[in-house]
């Protein structure tokens, strides 16, 4: 049996290759490659929507005392208008601050008992212009601050977070840095105020 199996073998092998007639082969179609295509991203975003559910759920169920970077601590002031935003800039605004604040906590005004960090914001709107959100971030009481020899990643992704919605400049001042965040509230209706001045 083993040797008319070999036979075979060494028969398939010796023979040319035959066309495969076109009524053997499956119609794919481009329409059929962006169904799939669309369904795959349908089930990655589902799954992606279910992991974030699972973490919020985590979230609110943690109850830790350490809060190094929240506006209630006797470290980090913050004030302005209440502002809603719209997610996209939420989370650009969230890169940026949470890159400043863990910074400021290596390197910065929040590793020194001393130190702390102001951050104040206003938006305003002039007629026949786009409404802008004005944001300025000091630090003040910790080391002495130098102007870094190059930027790494982190002051690239702050540019890059904010490529889209407005200017950032940040100076490294002696007695700490500034951060500077200019937007845009129109820019794809990123925001909307929802109360007055505190």
């Amino acid at each position: 049996m083993s040797s008319d199996l070999q036979y075979v073998g060494e028969e398939l092998h010796r023979r040319p290759a035959q066309a495969i007639p076109d009524s053997y082969r499956p119609a794919v179609t481009s329409v059929d490659l962006d169904e799939d295509l669309a369904l795959l991203i349908s089930e990655l975003n589902h799954r992606i929507r279910n992991l974030l559910t699972m973490a919020e759920a985590v979230i609110r169920q943690t109850r830790s005392p350490l809060r190094p970077y929240c506006a209630d601590s006797n470290q980090v002031f913050a004030t302005g208008p209440d502002l809603e935003l719209q997610p996209k800039l939420a989370l650009a605004l969230h890169l940026v601050f949470h890159e400043l604040a863990m910074n400021a906590k290596k390197y910065g005004a929040l590793s020194s008992p001393l130190g702390s960090v102001k951050i104040q914001w206003e938006s305003g709107h002039i007629a026949g212009a786009a409404r802008q959100l004005a944001i300025i971030r000091t630090e003040h009481g910790g080391p002495e601050v130098k102007h870094p020899q190059y930027f790494g990643f982190g002051s690239r992704l702050i540019a890059s977070a904010m490529q889209a919605y407005g200017d950032v400049q940040m100076n490294f001042e002696i007695a700490g840095l500034v951060c500077r965040l200019r937007i845009d509230l129109d820019h794809d209706s990123n925001t909307r105020a929802v109360s007055a001045t505190r």
